[in-house]
């Protein structure tokens, strides 16, 4: 699957540092941490996400993270094109119909567990 970078397809947060090692988190959903311009991994899908990580950072390095736009996501189960995505408790992209849920956004390919998809991110909620 052929997504480009950073062309004008999607938007990146500038000036975001990772909390923890997220070395082994990328194209995962991450949220914003207890401090400013800091990111974690997602808890679920009622935390705070704000987007996805597009690289590999270790603690305190930058962590690029994709917050409007066409990326990819690592699936946390069966996903259908079209569904709404939120986070599961490890920061996978799952579907959701639940009300409440912090969307980030809409499957534009199908994928299952641990394959890595397209999705629109606009955050809302569901």
């Amino acid at each position: 699957m052929a997504v480009a970078g950073n062309t004008g397809e999607h938007l990146r947060i500038p000036g975001l540092v990772a909390v923890g090692d997220l070395s082994a988190k990328r194209y995962h959903i991450v949220m914003l941490a207890t401090t400013a311009k800091q990111v974690k991994v997602s808890t679920g899908p009622t935390a705070a996400n704000i987007g996805i990580l597009q690289n590999d950072p270790k603690t305190q390095e930058a962590a690029s993270v994709c917050g409007a736009g066409l990326t990819k996501g690592v699936a946390g189960g069966t996903i259908a094109v079209g569904d709404m995505i939120t986070a599961n408790t490890t920061g996978q992209c799952v579907a959701t119909t639940t009300a409440n849920n912090k969307v980030i956004g809409k499957a534009i390919t199908a994928a299952v567990a641990a394959d890595l998809f397209e999705v629109f991110l606009a955050p809302s909620n569901y």
